[in-house]
């Protein structure tokens, strides 16, 4: 119980984190729902199958869509949950993970960047926001709150680059190279098997042609 509360001062230094909102570019997710909402590290925390204490697994996004997103929400965080039932990349993540033997294991979702970008779904993510979102909330998630964790997704470039901001010696290889193929890493000097993997958004073309395998032949392919 003592680790939940320590969890929620990490949720509370994020919401009062404004590194990144100089650009006016990027703001705080809270200020699209109700004040008393439930206070959140990022928004895809009620989605992970697990929960803090007991997940094996982390997978991680680069970040979690835009504001006109969330404002069609219209201040529900229960209307955006049904909103985020319904997206093709949520529905493609759930479809492969339903292919692998480890579905039941406990896991936790997150992404790079955890504030909301302005502009479009696609528009660009400064290589500064998922730095300083790395430094400040994901290795303290990881190496100090997600104390049952083993393996860590991520889930395309964008995702991958946070961990390397983490540990410098994660590959350098080109991304198509290094796709499900697990390697240690060390963040924290605490090790983790880091498996890196396509964004379930990723042109199915480009998956076939980089790998010559279909997504999910690829996620069944992992080995934990």
């Amino acid at each position: 119980m003592e680790n939940i509360k320590e969890f929620e001062q990490l949720i509370y230094k994020r919401i009062s984190c404004k590194l990144c909102h100089e650009s006016n570019r990027m703001c705080h997710f809270e200020k699209f729902f109700d004040e008393t909402d439930e206070k959140l590290l990022g928004l895809w925390d009620p989605l992970h199958f697990g929960n803090l204490l007991c997940s094996e697994i982390l997978i991680i996004g680069q970040d979690y869509s835009n504001v006109d997103y969330l404002e069609k929400a219209k201040r529900s965080r229960e209307q955006l949950y049904i909103q985020e039932e319904k997206s093709p990349t949520n529905k493609k993540i759930r479809r492969y993970l339903n292919k692998v033997e480890w579905k039941e294991k406990p896991i936790y979702f997150t992404n790079a960047v955890l504030c909301i970008k302005f502009g479009t779904m696609s528009a660009k993510i400064d290589r500064k926001w998922v730095e300083n979102c790395s430094e400040e909330f994901l290795k303290p998630l990881i190496a100090e709150y997600l104390t049952n964790l083993r393996t860590i997704i991520t889930l395309g470039e964008g995702a991958l680059s946070a961990i390397k901001y983490l540990d410098l010696n994660t590959i350098n290889k080109p991304f198509k190279n290094v796709v499900a193929k697990p390697q240690l890493v060390k963040i924290d000097q605490k090790p983790y098997k880091l498996i890196p993997m396509y964004h379930p958004a990723c042109h199915l073309d480009v998956v076939r042609k980089s790998t010559g395998k279909e997504p999910e032949e690829i996620w069944r392919s992992i080995k934990l």
